[in-house]
């Protein structure tokens, strides 16, 4: 099985299924310039930690979104946010690279950009048409309003 990634930020955010599918995993990262990986499965990237600069791993499910798993989804969001303006290129991934990295990319999108999360939904879906299909993942973003949204001047000095 070849691992697909998925350019959510062509250059800047990606998005993939569990690297350790992939027998070049590190190869395909090191092309793509890759400064960081969040990796949101119960499985380490053991080649993979060891070939960028950061990289975090945190097991979330894939069900229910609870109060604490937002508040975690929304500080890595920030981090990835500021690994990318500071001129990296992250790539986030859990088992099949469709929700947990869905709502991660998603939330950097906000972050990021300042849009609402019913675009962020859009973005992400347009490039990984299968991803977000959690309805309480995708609810959750439709809901957000507007003081979720981020003044994104700061996002870069963190």
């Amino acid at each position: 099985m070849t691992m697909k990634i998925y350019e959510i930020i062509p250059g800047k955010l990606l998005q993939s299924a569990r690297t350790h599918i992939e027998p070049n995993a590190v190869k395909m990262l090191q092309a793509r310039d890759v400064t960081g990986v969040v990796n949101l499965w119960h499985t380490p990237d053991i080649r993979v930690r060891d070939s960028v600069n950061w990289y975090h791993q945190q097991s979330l499910p894939d069900g229910l979104l609870r109060e604490e798993a937002i508040q975690i989804y929304w500080r890595l969001a920030n981090r990835v946010a500021g690994e990318i303006c500071n001129g990296g290129c992250v790539l986030t991934h859990c088992y099949g690279g469709r929700n947990r990295s869905g709502l991660l990319s998603a939330l950097t999108l906000i972050r990021l950009e300042g849009i609402t999360g019913v675009e962020a939904l859009r973005r992400v879906q347009a490039v990984r048409i299968s991803a977000l299909k959690n309805e309480h993942f995708a609810k959750y973003l439709r809901e957000l309003t507007d003081e979720h949204r981020f003044d994104t001047s700061d996002v870069g000095s963190r």
